[in-house]
């Protein structure tokens, strides 16, 4: 079921606001923004409501 989704979100998301149809260049920079955002930005439920960034901060060890 996530992987439904991810996947429903990265067919809707990324181009959404767009005015004018993207070029490949651009779509693929607007899926990497969002495919980096959702990783590494958002806040997952799994994860306490924290980003993966703020996770690590807060429960990593010094590397």
């Amino acid at each position: 079921m996530a992987t439904e989704f991810v996947d429903a979100s990265l067919k809707r998301v990324p181009l959404r606001r767009r005015t004018t149809g993207p070029t490949p260049r651009t779509a693929r920079l607007a899926v990497f923004r969002w495919i980096n955002r959702y990783n590494t930005v958002r806040r997952h439920f799994r994860l306490g409501q924290l980003s993966p960034i703020d996770y690590d901060k807060t429960f990593a060890g010094p590397s």
